[in-house]
């Protein structure tokens, strides 16, 4: 009955168990779990210089929410936090993200930028765009990035980030940079997302890094960002930002305030809105949500 009771557990945090009647119980596929040194071996050298403070906790209700909770100002200011489990992990426009036991990457990081808030206002694109390049130096091909933050490779959703921002109008601020990226999600886990999804394994094969590895590059990638951020603004992303862009040129329809607009994209502007031709004009959108129409 302790072994039964244990199963359960397991399985309520999605970790798939073979059963076999009179056997016993297997573990579905292997299991890799976080590992501090790991990651810190993965993760560049200077980038870890950078950083105040790194926690790999085994379950989590949110890693945003843990890192904004834990904030105040005698506590590190660029710190980051990596969970094998989320209880209430969350994506953009208040979604769930389905979070199963050391399945994918759930990571947070706070890093305190000295600018006013508006000058903010690109950093969510200019992380995405660095994630996807650090991809790509990885040898993962056919991703990229559908506005505004969303990791896609062959049109399934890879990963996705969620910023949260506190601090004076005129600064500093605090942000803390969430990101979700699937490294091997449990089937039946993932019959809970709404929306066709990928993981790195699929999308890699054989030649995918490892989740420590994989959290370690991506911990680069968002210290990184960060960093060139603070230094060049958004002008250092521009180039990198087109390279990646999936929504660029394509006819799509864009999902806000109850209404869908169908037009062609043009990329974006300068305060990083998307520009979409609609017949005869030319809108703008700051939010919504972006769905690529197959038929052209």
């Amino acid at each position: 009955m302790a072994v039964w009771k244990a199963i359960q557990r397991l399985e309520s945090l999605g970790v798939p168990i073979d059963k076999v009647r009179g056997r016993g119980y297997r573990l579905a596929r292997s299991i890799e779990r976080l590992r501090i040194d790991e990651i810190r071996r993965s993760t560049a050298t200077a980038c870890l210089r950078m950083l105040d403070e790194l926690q790999v906790v085994p379950v989590l209700g949110s890693t945003n929410l843990h890192l904004s909770a834990a904030y105040a100002p005698d506590q590190p200011a660029r710190a980051a936090v990596l969970a094998e489990f989320q209880t209430d992990g969350r994506g953009r426009r208040g979604r769930r993200w389905i979070s199963p036991f050391a399945a994918n990457i759930y990571l947070s990081l706070r890093w305190q930028f000295h600018a006013p808030a508006a000058a903010l206002g690109l950093l969510s694109l200019a992380v995405a765009s660095e994630l996807a390049a650090e991809l790509a130096r990885q040898g993962l091909s056919g991703h990229g990035v559908k506005w505004p933050n969303d990791l896609y490779w062959q049109g399934r959703k890879l990963g996705g980030l969620l910023l949260e921002l506190s601090g004076e109008q005129q600064g500093p601020c605090a942000v803390v940079i969430g990101l979700g990226l699937n490294w091997s999600m449990p089937v039946p886990m993932a019959a809970e997302i709404d929306q066709p999804w990928a993981d790195i394994q699929t999308a890699m094969g054989s030649g995918a890094p490892g989740r420590n590895a994989l959290a370690g590059l991506a911990l680069t990638a968002l210290i990184s960002a960060c960093q060139r951020y603070a230094q060049t603004g958004f002008e250092g992303f521009a180039e990198q930002w087109a390279a990646h862009d999936l929504v660029r040129g394509r006819l799509v329809d864009v999902h806000h305030g109850g209404q869908v607009m169908r037009g062609r994209a043009l990329g974006i502007d300068t305060q990083g809105r998307l520009e979409l031709a609609c017949e005869d004009r030319v809108l703008c959108f700051s939010s919504g949500e972006v769905s690529v129409r197959t038929a052209e």
